[in-house]
Order: C-alpha cells, then structure tokens, then sequence
C-alpha cells in the first residue's frame, strides 16, 4: 500500500473544497477537524473516513455534523443516510433500515420544483432503504423502492427544475459530474444489479452493472469507480463468467489498497474467494478483516445477532 493511501492528510484543518476532495476524488482523509459552523464538512470527513473502513471515526464526524445541521433537512437526511451506509457495510441491515427511515423522515412529503440537493437527498434515503431489504432477502421490496427512486429522477429531468441540471448544485457532495443526480443515479444502478443478483436475473444484473459502469466512468471518483467496478464482477460471477469476475476483482483488490480502501478491499477477497479459492486470497480475506476490526469495524457474519 501506498504511504499515501495508509495516513490521513494534512494534520491542520484546510479549505471545505479539501474536505470535500476527501469524500468524492479519493483524497486520504484530513486527520484534522473542519473549522466553522457547516455540517457539510463533517459530512464529507464522515464519507471519506467510512471509505477507508474507519468507522468509528466516521460516526464521530456524522454526530457533529447532525448537531450542525439541526435546522437543515437535506443536511439531516444526507448524514442518516450515510449512517446507513456504515451499518449495512458491517451487515446490520435492520439498523441500517432505521437510519435510512430518520433520512427520509427528515425531508418530509415530496414537493414539485425541488432542489438538486433534497432530490439527491431524497433518492439517497429510498437506495438505502431499498438495499437495507435486500440485505433480508427482501427483493420485491426493494425493487419497489427502486421504482420510487426512478420516479424521482425521471420527474427531476423531465421538469427541467433545478433538481435535473447542476445549475444550482451547490458544493454539495451529491452533486458531481455533468448531470447534478450522477451520485443519485448511480447508487441505484448499483442497489438494482445487487438485487437482480439476488433475484436471479443475471443478464438484468449485468445490465445495471454496464449503466454503472458508464456513470462512473464519467464522474470525478476512484472510489466510486473501483466500487463499480466490484459490482461489475459480482454481477459477472452471477451470470457465470468466472474469468470476468476474478479479473475485477484483482483490479478493485489493487486499487483498493492503493488508496487504503479497506472495505472495499476485503469485499474485493470475498468476490475473488468465490471464483478462484486460492489459500493467499483467504490469508488477505482474515488481513482485512482483521485490519478493519482493530480500526472499527466488525462485520455481523450470517446468523448472528443483531444486537
């Protein structure tokens, strides 16, 4: 691993811009905390900390930014959902479901000419909520809520509101790329191929994956790009393309540890397990997890309880 990707830079607090780097172009994360009064980078060193497996850390920062951002329902619903994200990554989907249930709570009913960022918002809550039932095998759930989310984006361009251009975005960390949705729409390219996965529909699977891949490739983030790129290989495995899925998941277990993504790099041995057992990759598998457990996190393995 690369001296870069195993510490967090700089020590000294920096610009928002920095903050945000480290949560959308896959910057180390800033050891130091934000100045000022906005919730937004707390956000972002929240993001950037869970990318890197780090997730006590993360919590942190996503408690003083729900403190900032009381009077703020995007802020609100943005870092719920990110606490989310942490626990479906440890495997607790039923807390995961009820931190993505505050997000969308925070944001109340759905109105018509809604910003960027409450769209992006919004669409965040209802992914994770969709994945959080897919992590109980609930697969016609969440494909209900992904249909919610595809609404949501469809009305959003179709509009022509500032919620479908990125005129108007902000700084805000959903809002990359061309489009102002490219996270939004994304993540549920991703949330669809996994549930396809589930559902046995390889070739619907894979399709989700290729949409994935294009979204990525025209954003500003490795880490999305490398998270894509694993999603790709489960979804080749799932269609029965051994040689694709392992190849993938060299590639994400390279770039991962390039860039200390620790998770990424642990699921990375999982896929690569899966496809071509080889005693190294188990020995990387136990590494990780390992690693993970002394910076954070420790997964909820199948059977266990969630309490």
């Amino acid at each position: 691993m690369s001296d870069g990707a195993r510490r967090a830079a700089p020590t000294e607090a920096a610009g928002p811009q920095d903050y945000r780097a480290t949560a959308w172009s896959g910057a180390p994360p800033i050891a130091a905390a934000p100045l000022g009064r906005r919730w937004e980078p707390w956000w972002w060193t929240a993001v950037a900390w869970a990318g890197t497996g780090h997730y006590t850390r993360s919590r942190a920062a996503l408690e003083r930014g729900a403190r900032l951002a009381r009077a703020d329902p995007a802020g609100r619903s943005l870092l719920a959902s990110t606490a989310g994200s942490i626990q479906r990554q440890l495997g607790r989907h039923d807390r995961g479901a009820a931190e993505d249930g505050r997000a969308l709570a925070a944001l109340g009913p759905a109105r018509t000419g809604e910003s960027v960022l409450i769209v992006g918002a919004r669409a965040d809550a209802l992914t994770g909520l969709a994945a959080d039932l897919l992590g109980r095998a609930d697969t016609a759930g969440a494909e209900r809520l992904l249909v919610r989310v595809d609404a949501l984006l469809d009305a959003a361009d179709s509009a022509g509101t500032r919620a479908g251009r990125a005129a108007g975005a902000g700084d805000v960390g959903p809002v990359v790329g061309g489009d102002g949705l490219w996270r939004a729409r994304l993540r549920r390219h991703w949330v669809g191929a996994e549930t396809a996965m589930v559902a046995g529909r390889a070739g619907d699977a894979r399709a989700h994956a290729a949409t994935a891949r294009e979204l990525a490739e025209a954003g500003p983030s490795p880490r999305h790009r490398i998270k894509t790129d694993l999603i790709g290989g489960a979804a080749a495995a799932a269609s029965g393309d051994t040689a694709a899925a392992a190849a993938a998941a060299r590639r994400v277990s390279d770039a991962s540890a390039d860039r200390g993504l620790w998770p990424l790099r642990w699921a990375a041995t999982l896929l690569l397990q899966a496809v071509a057992p080889d005693p190294q990759v188990e020995a990387d598998r136990i590494a990780c997890e390992r690693h993970l457990a002394r910076i954070g996190g420790r997964f909820r393995l199948l059977g266990e309880s969630g309490r």
